[in-house]
C-alpha cells in the first residue's frame, strides 16, 4: 500500500517538476519570511547581531548612559568654573588689599575678614556641588 503511494508520488512529481519546485520554494519562503527576524549589527559589539528590540533596548541604555556623563560633564564643568571664579575673588580681593598697603593706608580688618568667609563659603559651596554631582552619578549608575 505505501509502495503504491509512494509510486504515484513519484509519478506525479516527474510530471509536474515545474510545480514541485514552486511548491517548495513557496514554503521555503513562507518558512523563512514568517520564521526568521530581521538582524542588523549591534550598536555595541558590530560582530553581534541584534533583533529590532534589542536595537531599541541597546539605544535607549546607552543613552541614558551617554546622558549620565554628559551629566557628570556638567557638573564638573560647574565645579570648575566656580573654582575659577573663588580664585579671581581671591586675586581680586589681595590686589585691592596690596593697593591699599602701597598708597600707605591701612587694609580694612573687616574686609579681609570678610574675604576669608567669603572664601570659606564659596568653597563649601563647591563641595556641596561636588558631593551632589558624585551621589547623582553613582545614583544613575545602579541598575
Amino acid at each position: 500500500m505505501f509502495e503504491q503511494i509512494f509510486e504515484y508520488i513519484k509519478t506525479w512529481i516527474r510530471h509536474n517538476q515545474a510545480m514541485t519546485i514552486s511548491i517548495i520554494l513557496a514554503l521555503f519562503f513562507s518558512v523563512w519570511f514568517i520564521g526568521c527576524q530581521s538582524t542588523t549589527s549591534s550598536l555595541l559589539d558590530v560582530e553581534h547581531k541584534v533583533t529590532e528590540g534589542q536595537l531599541a533596548i541597546e539605544y535607549s541604555t546607552e543613552l541614558r548612559r551617554l546622558e549620565s556623563e554628559m551629566q557628570t560633564l556638567k557638573d564638573q564643568t560647574e565645579y570648575r568654573l566656580q573654582d575659577l571664579h573663588r580664585q579671581d575673588v581671591f586675586k581680586q580681593a589681595l590686589f585691592e588689599n596690596a593697593v591699599l598697603i602701597a598708597e600707605g593706608k591701612n587694609p580694612n580688618p573687616l574686609g579681609l575678614l570678610s574675604l576669608i568667609g567669603t572664601i570659606f563659603g564659596i568653597g563649601a559651596i563647591i563641595d556641596n556641588r561636588k558631593k551632589d554631582g558624585l551621589l547623582k552619578g553613582l545614583l544613575n549608575k545602579e541598575p
